[in-house]
């Protein structure tokens, strides 16, 4: 793929050769893999000085080109001299991207095993000849291989870390999104003078959960950007060819409040962009006030209690003062708690099923 057509941290179109056992996008399959395990991953820092003495500077996106090759040409200005710093390697300073084949097998076998599922949800979007609209599978990966909206596609190389404060207190990650793009063949136009253009390139992600408190694929989309990219698109960081810089900053990391809310943090854990909508806060008491599911009938006299009404203020419900505030309440909260008990009760229900032992309903009747 020719680099204009890709914004820095999505290095040029490959197949992936460390993720699953098997897997089919378009017609591309992605064939037998040795997965192999990485202790660490580090950030490195270009920076450059005056004199060899410094003070050093870090080189700004905006000043930093990624090339063809994988190297990085930068703007010297008035630097005279230049050196690459080494820093991370530990969960204090989070990776911003991780190379798919750095993923434990575990993890490619779950992905593995939702392929199929996946596939027949979406084939029903495709025109199939005959009357069965969705005929059983000839093979386990004949799904994708039909679905229109991954045809020609493939895996990014690289896969963004999405982290949950609930998970370890947010210091691994709880998710990795992985992009799917259209193939290298496929994303470029030649237009007027030899030019090109980017065409097709986002084809949507698959969000693969790394734990067992959440179902295997959470999410997914079959187009457009990923919802780490519109997340860090909000800073309007560019590199040296005005690309635009779509993966978090060192330092930084995602955090999934669920799939309507997520928050870019800094290495101080600020926040410096969202995406969706910040819950109001809920009464901890909230399970306990309706033992038997009850709630208002939804109408106009018997409106559902939020925030922005005065049955809802009067019941306890409000908003969030700050996002430390939220974070400390989405850990503590027994609602927020109770949610995610049933949500890793369900998975691990899925993952009892899969594996052929049949468990007693979890949830009284």
């Amino acid at each position: 793929m020719k680099p204009s057509s890709s914004p820095i941290g999505m290095p040029p179109l490959r197949t992936v050769r460390q993720l699953l056992t098997f897997m089919a996008l378009g017609v591309g399959i992605l064939g037998p893999i040795a997965p192999e395990s990485r202790a660490a991953a580090f950030d490195l820092q270009y920076e450059g000085a005056t004199s060899v003495n410094g003070p050093w500077l870090t080189i700004p996106p905006n000043q930093r080109t990624s090339q063809a090759d994988g190297s990085v040409a930068v703007e010297a200005g008035n630097l005279k001299f230049f050196r690459l710093r080494i820093q991370g390697g530990n969960t204090s300073s989070p990776p911003s991207v991780i190379r798919i084949g750095s993923l434990p097998p575990s993890s490619g076998l779950r992905l593995s095993t939702r392929v199929t599922e996946l596939g027949r949800f979406l084939r029903p979007l495709v025109p199939i000849p005959g009357n069965d609209t969705n005929p059983p599978l000839q093979t386990p990966l004949e799904g994708l291989a039909r679905v229109a909206a991954w045809e020609n596609a493939r895996f990014a190389s690289n896969a963004i870390p999405i982290y949950d404060p609930a998970w370890q207190g947010g210091r691994e990650p709880a998710y990795v999104e992985i992009k799917v793009v259209g193939a290298e063949d496929e994303t470029t136009d030649r237009g007027l003078g030899g030019s090109t253009r980017e065409h097709n390139f986002h084809r949507g992600s698959i969000l693969l959960s790394l734990t067992d408190e959440d179902v295997g694929i959470p999410f997914f989309s079959t187009r457009g950007e990923t919802p780490a990219e519109r997340l860090v698109a909000q800073l309007g960081l560019v590199d040296g060819a005005g690309r635009r810089v779509l993966t978090p900053p060192a330092g930084h990391r995602v955090m999934r409040y669920g799939p309507i809310f997520h928050v870019l943090e800094n290495s101080a854990g600020l926040p410096v962009a969202s995406l969706g909508a910040q819950p109001f806060k809920l009464p901890a008491d909230l399970l306990s006030r309706y033992p038997d599911g009850r709630r208002g009938d939804g109408n106009a006299s018997d409106p559902e209690p939020t925030d922005n009404t005065t049955l809802g203020r009067a019941l306890g419900f409000r908003q969030y003062r700050d996002y430390a505030e939220f974070k400390n309440d989405y850990l503590s909260n027994s609602v927020y708690r109770t949610l995610r008990d049933r949500r890793a009760i369900r998975a691990r229900t899925e993952m009892d099923i899969e594996a052929g032992r049949v468990r007693e309903c979890p949830f009284d009747s």
